[in-house]
């Protein structure tokens, strides 16, 4: 494995491998690979997963990445959130893309968001409403003229939550993904059914 005096390198002939899981180790980041929101939200998903198996697997402590957890989760459904709607607005508010997206879905495609998604997600955007309590530790904005407030004395059922969390995500990929395959009517339908 080569070293380099800088994080940042160009491609070499030896970062080539044969699959994903043989090394080199390397992250590609280049124009051509740049992902999707969709794809970049599931990547924050699949890193707080990782982090809860890691957990229940005691391989580290939960108070040890409870904070990046929280936030990898909540960032994974800010970016679906963005990626559905298609937004452009520049706005980490949850409870602004849940509304966004609760509009789009009936504007578009006359179809209403079952109450235990929008319940989900206001519940996410109520802890950390603007993408920092989880990131510093207190909301920096609260309201962007009050003083930061720090995150409410909660706790959280680290199994239960992820299994909540794979919930929500599995019925926001779904919509991300099927809204241009399939019937949304019929979509909307299946996610209320599964929940059931």
């Amino acid at each position: 494995m080569p070293r380099s005096k800088n994080l940042f390198v160009d491609f070499d002939i030896d970062m080539q491998r044969e699959d994903a899981y043989s090394g080199p180790f390397v992250f590609s980041l280049t124009p051509m690979g740049k992902p999707t929101l969709l794809e970049l939200s599931q990547q924050y998903f699949d890193a707080a997963d990782t982090l809860v198996e890691s957990i229940k697997t005691q391989r580290i402590e939960d108070y040890k990445v409870a904070y990046p957890t929280l936030y990898l989760y909540r960032h994974s459904f800010e970016l679906i959130l963005k990626f559905i709607t298609d937004s452009n607005e520049n706005t980490h508010n949850l409870n602004t893309l849940t509304d966004n997206f609760i509009a789009y879905v009936s504007k578009h495609h006359n179809q209403t968001v079952p109450n235990w998604i929008k319940e989900s997600l206001k519940e996410l955007a109520k802890t950390d409403p603007t993408s920092t309590a989880f990131r510093y530790a207190e909301d920096k904005y609260n309201g962007k003229k009050q003083p930061p407030s720090s995150v409410d004395d909660v706790y959280v059922y680290v199994v239960n939550f992820q299994s909540r969390m794979n919930d929500l995500y599995k019925a926001l990929y779904r919509v991300a993904t099927y809204f241009a395959k399939t019937s949304t009517e019929q979509l909307i339908k299946e996610m209320a059914r599964e929940v059931k």
